[in-house]
């Protein structure tokens, strides 16, 4: 079975396979940092299990990841994908044993199991604030603080960013690449208007993150071409 996704000029298989319409031959890919195949076309990088999905059932609606079934993310066909919200996601990860590298809970000091840690990092994505993960888990709401900025639990923060197939690139500084450049000038065009926590709750991204925007430490591309256009964006969150 064959589809053709409406970007790129590829074959798609269900077996995972993508034979080019331009020239001969498949397409040929890579391991991202991430552990998840990937590819160039375009300028872009891809992400072969997002883009086999796509191809097959339409465009990824926000809010939602592509799952490997088997854990196993070099195995991309149609088949072993499915999918769910990013919680679905961490909760799939610690049901088939997907482990950080290193593990929290090997300290004698941690109050919580690695399995809890993830799912308190994906409740900071989902917006909510220190004090309320705090009651939630039994944490003071500054610990919370420590870990939302990554002062803590740094590898824990590593093991979520590789389960959700979040990329780091330099122009972005460290945020998530996934996000279109337009979409990135629409929020820069919003920060005068909406707090941090709101925009992340627009993106499911962490609220640190629009903080970074917000004082210009990242989304540089982005902002080079909201202050082109005369855009005013200034508001302390």
């Amino acid at each position: 079975m064959e589809a053709k996704h409406p970007m790129l000029p590829y074959r798609i298989f269900d077996d995972g396979s993508m034979l080019k319409t331009r020239g001969s031959g498949f397409k040929q890919m890579t391991k991202g940092t991430s552990g998840y195949s990937q590819f160039s076309c375009y300028g872009k990088v891809w992400l072969a299990h997002r883009v086999i999905w796509e191809a097959f059932n339409g465009e990824i609606p926000d809010g939602f990841q592509i799952n490997h079934i088997d854990g196993n993310k070099a195995n991309n066909q149609l088949t072993n994908l499915e999918l769910v919200t990013p919680s679905e996601n961490i909760r799939h990860a610690i049901q088939i044993g997907l482990k950080p590298p290193s593990k929290a809970e090997d300290n004698g000091m941690a109050k919580l199991t690695n399995a809890q840690y993830l799912m308190l990092i994906q409740d900071i994505i989902d917006g909510l604030d220190n004090t309320e993960i705090g009651l939630k888990y039994g944490l003071h709401s500054r610990y919370v603080s420590l870990i939302r900025h990554r002062k803590r639990l740094t590898s824990i923060w590593n093991q979520y960013e590789s389960l959700n197939g979040i990329t780091k690139t330099v122009n972005s500084r460290g945020l998530n690449s996934k996000i279109p450049i337009e979409k990135r000038i629409e929020v820069i065009k919003k920060l005068s208007t909406c707090s941090n926590k709101e925009l992340a709750i627009q993106l499911g991204i962490d609220p640190s993150q629009i903080s970074n925007v917000r004082y210009k430490k990242a989304w540089l591309d982005a902002w080079d071409v909201v202050e082109s256009e005369g855009a005013t964006t200034s508001r302390e969150a």
